[in-house]
């Protein structure tokens, strides 16, 4: 029977699709608390204000595919993963809450603003750490009431690398779609962000290979494509550019880079996913 296969192709593809669109608006959201001045602020929000909503459809999509196609490995996840779900869950609340009220109030902007970011990291965190889980592998068996998640070295990295490679997005996206002092500000940030976030993939696949996980993450020729991109963009920060082009002149480039970019999430998922 194909069905199955089937349904979690759809499941995985949701979930890759949740991961590359909500990664650029989380990422923004990320960046949102060092963004030098409300003007930047504002701009950022305008960027991802037409999609940031419709992103966190393919989520509930993928949930969903999960409840109706798969309802044990559904339940018994979800047990193991409830605490950091629902962490993630009310992040992701007080991001939409700030994004409105954010909007429309005059005097806590400065709240708004805490809230949105503080949302934006807690999600990007929770998403990694459940990542982490995974691979570690969860039990499909029914477990005790109140055995649920447990914490340890590795989810914690990875919820680490998860916040970095969103802020990372972020980046890209915001020299792609914003200009002026907002293009500038993301331009200066990409450096130090993708340097984080090279720094923490090394880190977590030397964790991983000490534990004997490293199987689960990247095989094969995907190991080779994901060297390549991450050398290209890396020899590009160390050659005195930043990891994406703001040059008017070169928008093809700045394309390139969010393709680029998003290959990284590519090699990663399909790694994971195998």
């Amino acid at each position: 029977m194909m069905l199955p296969y089937l349904l979690f192709g759809i499941t995985a593809f949701a979930v890759l699709m949740y991961v590359l669109m909500d990664g650029w608006d989380l990422g923004v959201g990320i960046l949102f608390l060092v963004a030098p001045r409300d003007q930047e602020r504002d701009k950022m929000m305008e960027s991802i204000e037409p999609f940031w909503d419709a992103n966190e459809t393919w989520l509930v999509f993928g949930g969903v595919v999960l409840f109706g196609a798969f309802p044990i490995v559904y339940a018994s996840a979800l047990q193991i993963l409830y605490v950091p779900v629902m962490v993630m869950l009310f992040g992701l609340v007080f991001r939409g809450i700030s994004f409105e009220f954010r909007a429309h109030t005059t005097g806590s902007k400065a709240l708004w603003n805490w809230a949105f970011g503080l949302g934006s990291i807690i999600a990007a965190f929770m998403q990694g750490m459940m990542l982490g889980r995974l691979v570690q592998g969860l039990p499909l068996e029914p477990r005790p009431l109140g055995q649920t998640f447990t914490i340890s070295l590795f989810p914690l990295l990875c919820g680490l690398a998860m916040v970095a490679g969103y802020s990372l997005l972020g980046a890209a996206w915001l020299v792609y779609k914003t200009d002026g002092t907002t293009q500038m500000f993301a331009r200066e940030v990409s450096r130090s962000v993708w340097l984080f976030t090279v720094a923490l993939f090394v880190i977590v696949v030397a964790a991983g290979y000490n534990n004997d996980l490293f199987g689960r993450w990247w095989r094969g020729t995907n190991d080779l494509a994901l060297c390549a991109t991450l050398s290209t963009s890396h020899c590009r920060c160390c050659s005195g550019s930043s990891v994406v082009d703001i040059s008017p002149s070169r928008n093809n480039y700045r394309i390139a880079d969010c393709c680029r970019l998003s290959t990284v999430c590519l090699s990663g998922f399909y790694g994971e996913s195998t």
